[in-house]
């Protein structure tokens, strides 16, 4: 699937770890982590740019809307996540991270997300939100629900300039 997708241009800063506050949190919660991280971090003691706060405002528009969602019909949920204006600009695609995990190998003969995993922003076929990461036995992909949680399973931030 993530064949036909193909990284977006321009310049994103990609955090090299997954958000700690992210871990074991669903979807849903982890884009509340994103969005503290980028009010009180990213763009702390400035005027949040207004592309970001149109984006977190349709997010709280919607977010008790996408709570019921996730509980009724998870594939609808995943797909509306994935197509808020806050995931585009602060998560990246399976190509995105793909690429930047090779780059980053290639410059410091490490790799990043060696032992976690990294929701995007991508859908998998059955209609999953994918992950990338762990580079262990299971793979470096796996899609998962909205609802699921795990300790291994974080966002990285990406704030799109």
């Amino acid at each position: 699937f993530f064949s036909k997708e193909v990284p977006r241009l321009g310049w994103a800063l990609v955090s090299r770890e997954v958000l700690s506050e992210s871990l074991n949190k669903n979807y849903l919660e982890q884009t509340e982590v994103i969005i503290d991280a980028l009010r009180n971090k990213a763009f702390k003691g400035m005027d949040v740019p207004e592309e970001y706060a149109k984006a977190i405002t349709e997010f709280e528009s919607k977010k008790k809307n996408l709570a019921k969602l996730i509980d009724e019909d998870w594939q609808k949920a995943a797909k509306e996540l994935s197509e808020l204006k806050i995931t585009q600009l602060s998560r990246q695609s399976i190509p995105e991270m793909i690429y930047d995990v090779a780059m980053y190998y290639d410059r410091n003969n490490k790799s990043l997300l060696s032992d976690r995993y990294s929701w995007s922003m991508s859908l998998g076929p059955g209609g999953r939100l994918v992950c990338f990461g762990t580079f262990g036995t299971r793979g470096v992909l796996s899609g998962w629900e909205p609802d699921i949680r795990g300790g291994l399973l974080g966002v990285s931030l990406s704030r799109r300039l």
